[in-house]
């Protein structure tokens, strides 16, 4: 009965362990999304006079050390100049912040997923 207890509270110990892993994991990932979308938005030339509800989204491929290799459109957000506008930023923030944890960068590398919006008109 003792052995199977201690078995019991080695198990609840790894799974908490495992879901703390997770959370950071999750920080992490989340924390570098932000990173990536700043540094993208930062360097979008967007057309004048969009409409605030536009949404585009690319599918990016990416090098282990962050540096983009190919921008696919998956859907675009009906103006094609902002469309064009995002892609551009894309290539022009290569190479993107990645980091270092190697299963954190299993979340970006080799293939990534942005969705784009327009800057907030003030």
């Amino acid at each position: 009965a003792l052995a199977s207890e201690s078995r019991q509270i080695k198990q609840i110990a790894t799974r908490g362990a495992a879901a703390k892993r997770a959370s950071a994991m999750s920080g992490i990932v989340k924390e570098y999304e932000a990173k990536i979308a700043a540094k993208i938005y930062g360097l979008t030339r967007e057309p004048l006079n969009l409409p605030d509800n536009l949404k585009v989204r690319h599918a990016v491929k990416l090098l282990p050390t962050g540096e983009v290799i190919k921008v696919d459109q998956l859907q675009s957000s009906g103006n094609q100049a902002y469309d064009e506008a995002v892609k551009r930023a894309i290539y022009m923030a290569s190479p993107l912040p990645l980091p270092e944890d190697k299963n954190a960068r299993a979340e970006f590398v080799p293939d990534m997923v942005l969705t784009s919006r327009p800057k907030p008109k003030n």
